[in-house]
């Protein structure tokens, strides 16, 4: 079954690319997770947070262009003191994969953009340091739909 919107694909696609072999990480999820579970060292969630189009308004009939924030946050559990490494190892790998692949695998319609990165805060009683990259994706409609 194909996503019902060009947002779901580009959220969806996020994820093909990620957990392509060798997959970045093992537990890949595109729904917000409340917590990460304790026996899982490492976790990526991606969502979409926001979509706006380029140019306000349709003009009869043409495509739509948009920018789309994606948040790809990324989790890392350590069994010692500090999951600061761990994460920023995985930070590391997670750029470096979307970086090699600008379109997603969607084609000319999509391109994502350098990402802001945030530094989560750690949470020392779970062991598990966070951070997250915000990509800015720009993806097309078709007129009067949300889809590609």
């Amino acid at each position: 079954m194909s996503a019902p919107t060009v947002f779901d694909a580009v959220v969806d696609a996020f994820a093909a690319v990620l957990g392509a072999a060798p997959a970045v990480c093992q537990s890949i999820a595109t729904d917000e997770v409340d917590e990460v579970p304790a026996d899982t060292t490492q976790a990526i969630e991606i969502t979409g947070l926001d979509a706006s189009p380029l140019v306000l308004g349709g003009i009869e009939g043409n495509p739509v262009d948009w920018e789309l924030r994606v948040r790809v946050g990324l989790y890392a559990r350590k069994s010692g003191a500090n999951a600061g490494p761990d994460v920023g190892a995985l930070l590391a790998a997670a750029y470096a994969r979307l970086a090699a692949n600008r379109n997603l695998g969607l084609g000319d319609d999509v391109y994502i953009s350098e990402p802001a990165i945030g530094f989560g805060v750690d949470r020392k009683a779970q062991r598990l340091a966070s951070r997250d990259l915000i990509y800015t994706v720009r993806c097309r409609t078709g007129s009067n739909s949300l889809e590609n």
